[in-house]
C-alpha cells in the first residue's frame, strides 16, 4: 500500500481564527486524518515555532511521537506531557526525542547538525539512489 507524507508548517494556525469558531479543521485534521489516516498509510509531520493557546489536547494526544526544540516551560508541558520540562534546559543544536506521547521518562536528549540545502538535498538524493525503481514524487507547496 503507498504512503503519503504529509507536512505541515505552523500548524498552529489551523487552531486559530474562523477555523476554531466552525471546528472544521478540528473534525477533518484530528477524527479523519490522525484517527483513520495512518491506518490507510496517511503519515503527518506537524511543525511550528510557538503552539500558542488554540492547539487541541485531543490534536496531540493523537500524535505519540513528539520531537522539541527549546521552549518554555508552560509550553513544554503543553507539548510534551504535563510535568515533562525538559525542554526548557535544552542547548542549541540538543532536541528532544519522545515517542511515547511526551511521557518524562521516555526522553531521549539527541544531538543535531544544521545542514545547508545543499546538503539535505544531496542526502535525499542518496536516499533514493539507494531503491532501484523510486522515483522522487512530484513537488507540490502549498501556502
Amino acid at each position: 500500500m503507498p504512503r503519503l507524507l504529509v507536512i505541515i508548517d505552523e500548524f498552529q494556525n489551523l487552531f486559530t481564527g474562523n477555523y476554531k469558531a466552525d471546528g472544521y479543521i478540528e473534525d477533518v485534521l484530528i477524527k479523519t486524518v490522525l484517527r483513520l489516516g495512518r491506518a490507510y498509510g496517511v503519515h503527518l509531520i506537524c511543525c511550528t515555532q510557538s503552539l500558542g493557546d488554540g492547539v487541541r489536547t485531543s490534536f496531540l494526544n493523537n500524535i505519540p511521537l513528539r520531537v522539541a526544540f527549546q521552549m518554555a516551560r508552560d509550553q513544554s508541558q503543553q507539548f510534551l506531557s504535563i510535568g515533562n520540562t525538559f525542554a526548557e534546559d535544552l542547548e542549541v543544536g540538543q532536541i528532544i526525542y519522545n515517542d511515547r506521547d511526551g511521557v518524562a521518562a521516555k526522553n531521549n536528549m539527541v544531538k543535531v547538525d544544521f545542514l545547508s540545502s545543499a546538503q539535505v538535498k544531496a542526502r535525499v538524493a542518496k536516499l533514493v539512489d539507494k531503491y532501484d525503481g523510486l522515483a522522487l514524487p512530484e513537488k507540490e507547496i502549498f501556502e
